[in-house]
């Protein structure tokens, strides 16, 4: 909140236009539990609906979320629920009272794309049932924006939002709205919270202060006015169970002649008010992760990573298993899983709440996170496997004699050929097994590791895309031949493509055959003392600590025409946490136990590397380091619907010191001292000279950074901070309160997969976009006993092909929200169009685009099963 002004008599300019938006913005979980901040809400509705009832020209934001209206509904007593629904419904269609756009106020840098377009979607629909959506993006306390945020917004009709982070603009060009666009040429008109969204909290509180606050801040803001007439006050805070009860106030204002023009107006009323000026806007572009203005609050991509892995693992079912699974068994005639579907999407929406997926919050909510998401998980999972079965038993597998039936599913949108590895069941009796075909051919396989019964079988086959193939699980041994197969010896493994050697300190040093470059000490780990919060990393200068030059004990524990595995043990010693002043490290060391398992297969650059660790000490951060020596100035980072394209040097300019405000005459509540050093991604992160390049894909972690020397790609794998918030040198002002957080250090055992794929050319050429889908979607098995079905034994449900080839993906395969038809959602990741062919697996009645609202825009030609389009 901005300073309270006192003893102030000058007055605005008379054409000065003052408007107020009342809202509370609601954070279910962060310095208190669900169980604690949810039950306010009934106190809440009261108040709020009281001050409907008195005053006609009241006017409140619900936070652009429907999810607590859901759970105010929750806590009525049934016979209650009707008439308090019917009486916000009034107020929602008079325009008075803003409900929606979303289901949750999410975080947008961790979460996937398909789940904000889910969020608005049933955010909606929430809306749509009181009466009417309101179409802005309040947003107003999220941690930054990606690129595609423009995008999806308008693809739902919004054309403006309200947001106050993110903004990376020279200070001449700090306005209180912007042109955002993105690289897709969407825009948005963005409303800048400069003060943040609390600069007149309780304005009702002290009346006897109203016309100071007022004449205050607009003294401060109207320098930043993008009208020069307009200035933005907001009463509202967070999870207070009120509504203020600022007419009487305004109206006194008002009649005092102190402030002529003050009106209190909701966000579309607001937006119509600046745009009636017709003013030039400055244009922001691309993505809004500055901290300059307002702190980025980056370490939050980091923090608790195992209550993250848990989040990513059940968004991934979600979409891209349980929904094209039950979606295409609909199609065959199974019941669609609606109620199930939709209890998992808005627990999961629930959990990606801004700070519960961030998981800066308290330890408790940390608990009740993985509770409802282990929960997630194991209904989300039970939905799949009930799909893949019903699925397998439609096909016809009566071809398999003397075996079982393997159903393989492939939920890529392309074809998966070469070598995969999948984990089977052997029959009771069965030692030794082969693999077939329907056409009778010995598929080339090799056995791994085996856990009693189970399993792990590397083959060489293809798998179509959105589809499955049948193969026979057949009792005793059998030849096939692998063409180019891998060759590992002692502490080297090599394919057609690379050569890989394991050193002595455990790094590695790969040579890639096609463009001729060698990398070396690749997969080092190093270790940062850790001094600042849940929201913010500090590492501390100096005391760091690698596994470079130490001694690793490798043992080559899978060789075979398919794929080669080393097992690589060190044994760190870190120093156990920080000395007692937060400004070193301690002096005592302890063992620090990691175990890599590094995996090369035949016919492909791809190296895959799974570490685990036992994370032993504390007020640490630990990276994975691979040094390139690539010579360029910038990094390829997959995001969500983008590959965007970033400097590898930070933009330092205008950032501020702790004591000294980044903006004249404006008090923002925190602010960034330097840029951060960690980033977000969805998939891989490329350094390419253009003719060379290495791409490091990971499956479960989001942050990275390019290291500028050597230019290291790095990988956060575990940041331990014992504080939810605290002062740290380079942010200004504490982001969350001085709780201690002891489960936030992150002890135990942890695990982690990721890939490194040197390539030539840039990351299109490579196609390293599919390489990252297909590295974090692992192929699925569907045992059975052979049976006569209607569907063929190999079968693509949905192939998509692009001109590029490549540059199309299909992103979501899901039924439509009216019920009736199929939804396939495209995403183009080039900045041009691109032409698309659809082939569905059954004959089309009709096609059509459609915005992502899933309103009809245009008809396509349809020729049986394939569907041409243009992106």
């Amino acid at each position: 909140m901005g300073a309270v002004k006192v003893a102030i008599t000058e007055r605005p300019p008379r054409d000065v236009e003052v408007y107020m938006i009342t809202h509370q913005h609601w954070d279910p979980a962060w310095a208190f539990q669900r169980r604690q901040i949810l039950p306010l809400l009934p106190r809440f509705f009261e108040e709020l609906l009281k001050r409907f009832r008195d005053y006609p020209s009241y006017r409140f934001v619900l936070d652009g979320q429907t999810h607590i209206i859901r759970e105010y509904f929750k806590q009525l007593p049934p016979g209650e629920v009707r008439a308090k629904k019917k009486e916000l419904s009034k107020y929602v269609k008079e325009g008075r009272l803003g409900v929606g756009p979303f289901y949750a106020q999410i975080d947008w840098n961790l979460t996937d794309g398909e789940t904000w377009i889910r969020n608005l979607l049933i955010g909606h629909k929430d809306a749509r049932e009181l009466g009417r959506v309101m179409k802005i993006g309040w947003l107003i306390d999220i941690f930054g924006f990606p690129d595609a945020a423009p995008r999806v917004l308008r693809g739902f009709g919004i054309e403006s939002i309200f947001f106050s982070r993110g903004v990376g603009v020279r200070r001449e060009y700090v306005r209180d709205a912007y042109l955002w666009k993105s690289s897709s040429g969407d825009s948005v008109l963005a409303f800048y919270l400069i003060e943040s969204y609390r600069n007149a909290i309780r304005f009702s509180k002290y009346p006897e202060l109203a016309a100071d606050r007022v004449l205050g801040e607009v003294r401060a803001l109207l320098p930043y006015s993008s009208t020069g007439k307009t200035v933005l006050l907001l009463d509202g805070y967070e999870n207070l169970p009120e509504a203020d009860d600022v007419v009487p106030v305004i109206e006194g204002l008002k009649k005092r002649g102190i402030v002529r023009r003050i009106t209190l107006c909701s966000p579309e009323e607001y937006v119509e008010a600046v745009k009636k000026h017709s003013p030039s806007f400055v244009e922001l572009e691309g993505y809004l992760y500055h901290g300059k203005y307002a702190t980025a609050l980056r370490g939050v991509f980091s923090s608790r990573i195992d209550v993250k892995q848990l989040y990513m693992w059940c968004e991934r079912c979600l979409i891209y298993l349980a929904d094209p699974l039950s979606a295409i068994l609909w199609c065959l005639g199974d019941e669609y899983p609606s109620a199930l579907l939709d209890e998992l999407w808005r627990r999961l929406l629930e959990a990606a709440f801004h700070d519960e997926i961030c998981c800066c919050h308290i330890d408790d909510v940390s608990k009740d996170l993985r509770r409802s998401l282990g929960e997630v998980k194991g209904k989300c999972w039970g939905l799949v496997e009930e799909k893949l079965k019903k699925l397998a038993g439609m096909v016809d597998t009566s071809w398999v004699r003397g075996g079982e039936a393997v159903l393989v599913f492939n939920p890529s949108p392309w074809e998966r050929r070469g070598v995969e590895r999948i984990v089977i069941e052997l029959p009771e009796g069965v030692e030794e097994f082969h693999l077939e075909d329907s056409e009778g051919r010995v598929v080339p396989i090799q056995v791994g590791r085996r856990d009693g019964r189970r399993v792990e079988v590397w083959f060489s086959a293809r798998v179509p895309p959105l589809g499955y193939k049948v193969f026979a699980l057949v009792p005793g041994s059998a030849e096939a031949s692998v063409e180019s197969p891998v060759k590992a010896s002692g502490r080297e493994a090599e394919n057609e493509y690379v050569k890989v050697r394991v050193n002595e300190d455990g790094t590695l040093t790969v040579w890639d055959k096609v463009s001729g470059r060698v990398y070396d000490k690749l997969a080092y780990f190093k270790s940062e003392g850790e001094a600042g919060d849940l929201y913010t990393s500090y590492c501390l200068e100096g005391d760091v600590y690698t596994s470079l030059d130490g001694k690793a004990k490798v043992e080559l524990i899978d060789s075979g025409p398919l794929a080669a595995r080393f097992r690589i043990r060190l044994k760190m010693s870190l120093p156990e946490g920080l000395a007692e002043d937060r400004r070193s490290r301690s002096s005592r060391l302890r063992e620090y136990p990691v175990v890599l398992y590094v995996e090369l297969r035949a016919g492909s650059p791809r190296i895959d590397v799974r570490v685990e660790l036992i994370n032993t000490v504390k007020d640490h951060r630990l990276r994975i380091c691979f040094p390139t020596k690539i010579e360029t100035d910038r990094v390829y980072s997959q995001q969500q619907f983008d590959v965007a394209v970033f400097p590898i040097e930070p933009d330092i300019t205008d950032y501020s010191t702790k004591d000294k405000c980044p903006l004249e005459g404006v008090i923002p509540p925190q602010w960034d001292t330097r840029p951060a050093d960690g980033n977000v991604h969805h998939g891989f992160v490329d350094v390419t000279d253009g003719e060379a390049g290495f791409c490091v894909i990971n499956k479960d972690v989001y942050e990275y950074w390019v290291e500028p020397e050597d230019t290291t790609v790095e990988l956060t794998l575990v940041r331990g901070v014992g504080w939810l918030g605290t002062e740290i040198p380079i942010r200004a002002g504490r982001a969350g309160w001085g709780i201690r957080t002891p489960e936030a250090q992150c002890l135990g055992r942890h695990a982690f997969e990721l890939s490194i794929i040197p390539h030539k050319g840039g990351w299109f050429e490579a196609k390293l976009h599919r390489e990252a889908r297909n590295r974090r979607l692992d192929l699925l098995v569907v045992q059975l006993e052979p049976r006569r079905g209607d569907l063929p034994s190999e079968l693509s449900f949905f192939n998509l092909t692009s001109n590029p080839e490549g540059a199309l993906e299909v992103v979501a395969v899901k039924r439509s929200e009216d019920g009736e038809n199929l939804c396939v959602r495209v995403c183009n990741y080039l900045d041009r169009e691109a032409e698309g062919r659809l082939k569905v697996f059954a004959a089309l009645k009709e096609a059509y685009t459609c915005n992502l609202e899933e309103e009809v825009e245009e008809e396509l030609p349809v020729n049986g099963g394939l569907v041409p389009f243009k992106v």
